[in-house]
């Protein structure tokens, strides 16, 4: 499309309202950040601001956290990492799927259809090496994240000053392994959502954490 209306590819378009202007002010720049500061509302295209239909742009989707949540400093920058011992506890619920996989390959195609299945195990504990090895929390005082996932990555944060819920809890599993999960439910989160988790936490750092977030939670004033 020519004319002044072009733009170089990968600019970011942010449409706002003024109160005080009768008509909408539109403005074309390569960097969210030196515009948010002065919008209350900003209407956003995904495709080619966001993601690109593969993968979605770290500095944009930082961008956006940034600004919906200033009281953040998003991105965190020290993650502890979950040990790699626990790909064991990611690996193992993928046994029942192979062998869901490999059965009736068997059946059908005999011996050769049992070696092709039995390349889901080698694949689900190498995705499970990464997943753990990817997988971590931070917490920075004001604000605690999870993030999970290899193939596809997940980060999950919340301001300390809504959380409402801190539960502890261990399954026989963890009790076996000596780690615990953290949950947390926040103010304005779903009400059909999952909270917060922290997985596979060693119980060490569960119960100081437990701590650290029930005095911050009890002195500090319910934000909604």
């Amino acid at each position: 499309r020519g004319g002044r209306g072009r733009q170089r590819r990968g600019a970011l378009k942010a449409a706002a309202f003024r109160s005080n202007q009768a008509r909408p002010l539109t403005i074309f720049t390569d960097n969210f950040s030196a515009i948010a500061s002065g919008y209350d509302v900003v209407l956003s295209d995904v495709w080619g601001v966001v993601h690109n239909g593969v993968a979605a742009f770290p500095e944009a989707c930082d961008a956006l956290v940034r600004h919906l949540a200033p009281r953040m400093q998003w991105p965190l920058q020290d993650w502890t990492r979950l040990h790699r011992s626990q790909a064991m506890r990611l690996f193992l619920p993928q046994l029942p799927v192979a062998a869901l996989i490999i059965t009736p390959l068997a059946y059908h195609f005999g011996w050769l259809g049992a070696a092709i299945g039995a390349l889901w195990v080698p694949w689900s504990a190498w995705l499970a090496w990464h997943d753990a090895r990817h997988a971590g929390w931070a917490f920075d005082g004001t604000t605690i994240a999870v993030r999970r996932g290899w193939w596809s990555r997940t980060w999950r944060m919340a301001e300390v000053g809504k959380v409402q819920v801190l539960r502890m809890t261990r399954s026989p599993v963890d009790r076996w392994c000596g780690t615990a999960t953290l949950l947390l439910d926040t103010a304005g989160g779903s009400a059909i959502g999952d909270p917060l988790q922290m997985r596979f936490l060693p119980v060490a750092d569960a119960e100081h954490l437990m701590a650290t977030l029930s005095a911050d939670v009890a002195r500090r004033p319910l934000r909604w």
